[in-house]
């Protein structure tokens, strides 16, 4: 009897990387753009807003640690589904979810 091999999966490596509680695209980004605005046209005045949106980001990180994968689905359901579905190849916008009448052999 062959015995299976199996390999010890971390959790760790599953998490996106933070940076300050927030993913890390959405970091850099707030954080180029926060800058450009402070340093290049010196607007000083708006560097409480760019904290306080890396504060809802932080917050909304909290809760969900993948919202940049959630927001990405969400954007790639179809917005309006008809009742008869067509084939029209790879023209279709966007794919049926799972258990809408996503590969439901009709």
């Amino acid at each position: 009897m062959e015995k299976r091999r199996s390999n010890r999966i971390y959790p760790v490596l599953n998490r996106p990387k933070l940076i300050a509680g927030v993913e890390d695209s959405f970091a850099i980004a707030n954080i180029t753009v926060g800058l450009t605005m402070v340093m290049h046209f010196q607007q000083w005045q708006l560097i409480p807003v760019f904290l306080l949106f890396h504060l809802a980001l932080s917050a909304a990180g909290r809760r969900e640690p993948a919202i940049r994968k959630v927001y990405r689905r969400y954007a790639g359901q179809g917005d309006c589904y008809e009742p008869f579905p067509r084939n029209m190849g790879a023209k279709m916008r966007n794919a049926r979810p799972e258990g809408w009448g996503r590969g439901v052999p009709c």
